[in-house]
């Protein structure tokens, strides 16, 4: 049984490469802000996840898309590293990824618009007194 989970953030350093026999792993982290605000303060935290891509055939050109800065998406099997270390058990979570990698453009980049269907740009606030009940202190 495999435990999976969705990734979308932004890739926060340098990859490193690494060649294990025949096998190569790509080791990245990516970050992302939490959903809910931290305090009274409004301020969010961000999370980190360390993540593994290993090249296969099929996947070799997701590492082009494993570049510092890059906000992408992945679907990632949870992984639980154990080790033994001075006697002391550890251990620590990663994410495997588990198929494609999907570059994202940044939802609030406001030099680049979404542009509909007539080639003019959206507003994204411009439905949102359509909403019934929409409050803008939402906590996300």
């Amino acid at each position: 049984m495999q435990t999976n989970a969705q990734i979308i953030g932004y890739i926060t350093g340098d990859v490193k490469q690494k060649t294990i026999g025949q096998l190569t792993v790509y080791e990245f982290s990516v970050s992302s802000k939490a959903r809910f605000k931290k305090d009274s303060d409004g301020k969010k935290w961000t999370n980190f996840y360390e993540c593994q891509l290993w090249a296969t055939e099929k996947n070799q050109s997701e590492s082009s898309k494993l570049i510092k800065g890059n906000y992408v998406a992945f679907d990632a099997e949870i992984v639980q590293d154990r080790w033994e270390k001075d006697g002391q058990k550890a251990s620590k979570i990663r994410f495997s990824v588990d198929g494609w990698i999907t570059e994202l453009k940044h939802r609030h980049d406001a030099s680049k618009p979404e542009i509909s269907g007539n080639n003019q740009p959206v507003n994204q606030n411009q439905f949102i007194d359509d909403i019934p009940g929409y409050d803008d202190q939402v906590p996300f």
